[in-house]
């Protein structure tokens, strides 16, 4: 099936968390329309609704980054209504700690896996609509954890430092096909994560402060970063204002990575 209205399509992964909530938002308004891919097809559900009670078009595959053909069947389904696939946002990711002592291989592997396999996974069934139309954009968000040491983020760390790399050989890669690739670094961000901790206020004033025992320094511009500060980095990276920009990674973070 062909867009035949013209309207570009935007995938995001990890559909139904408050980053691609924002995400969704900013680039439906942009006029894009909307494929979420979520293992929460609930989570993404509830994005939907609130985006298509707002006017926009919207479509949920249920993705298990765990399993390829899920990833398969989604951008097949995303195809054949749409007929297009123009920016795919790698917003999906876990994040637990993982000591060194006693560090469990399995946990270690699971979070490689959803954080870097799987925007891997994504581009590469992506890829085929993008070079048959010799254009798209593919945003990975990466993470401060990249490039600054924290306590017990082995694994997390690894992954995201990976995604920057794989970022750059990618925007190589693919620059001959008119695709550019490119990451933000979110810093410290006020997401329900935050909220789940026993004291979300002790968790926001540890890392506006800095806290030895976890974070290097705090933030300069005193306050945490909101979901929507990284969406308008994306909606502009995506758009044609960014036309000659790829291999780049943007930190937003309010000077988090100064030191």
């Amino acid at each position: 099936m062909s867009n035949v209205n013209g309207e570009k399509v935007a995938v995001i992964t990890g559909g139904g968390g408050s980053i691609a909530r924002a995400i969704s938002r900013a680039l439906a308004c942009s006029g894009y329309r909307i494929v979420l891919w979520d293992k929460d097809r609930n989570a993404a559900l509830e994005t939907a609704s609130i985006l298509e009670s707002e006017g926009h078009d919207v479509l949920v595959e249920e993705v298990d980054l765990m399993q390829d053909k899920t990833v398969v069947r989604a951008v097949n389904r995303t195809l054949e209504k749409y007929g297009q696939i123009d920016a795919l946002i790698n917003n999906a990711g876990i994040f637990e700690l993982t000591p060194v002592s006693g560090l469990d291989m399995a946990k270690w592997d699971l979070i490689l896996a959803i954080n870097l396999r799987g925007p891997v996974v994504c581009v590469r069934e992506c890829l085929p609509a993008m070079i048959e139309q010799r254009a798209g954009s593919i945003i990975n968000i990466s993470s401060i954890s990249a490039v600054v040491a924290r306590k017990h983020n082995l694994a997390y760390a690894a992954s995201k430092a990976a995604l920057l790399r794989v970022t750059q050989d990618l925007a190589l890669d693919l620059s001959e096909f008119g695709i550019r690739v490119n990451s933000i670094t979110p810093g410290s961000t006020d997401t329900p994560m935050i909220r789940n901790y026993e004291d979300p206020d002790a968790m926001r004033k540890s890392m506006l402060e800095g806290n030895l025992e976890q974070f290097r320094i705090g933030i300069p511009l005193r306050k945490l970063g909101t979901p929507e500060d990284h969406a308008a980095v994306i909606e502009f990276l995506v758009s044609e204002k960014a036309q000659h920009i790829t291999g780049q990674n943007i930190v937003v973070d309010g000077g988090q990575t100064l030191a």
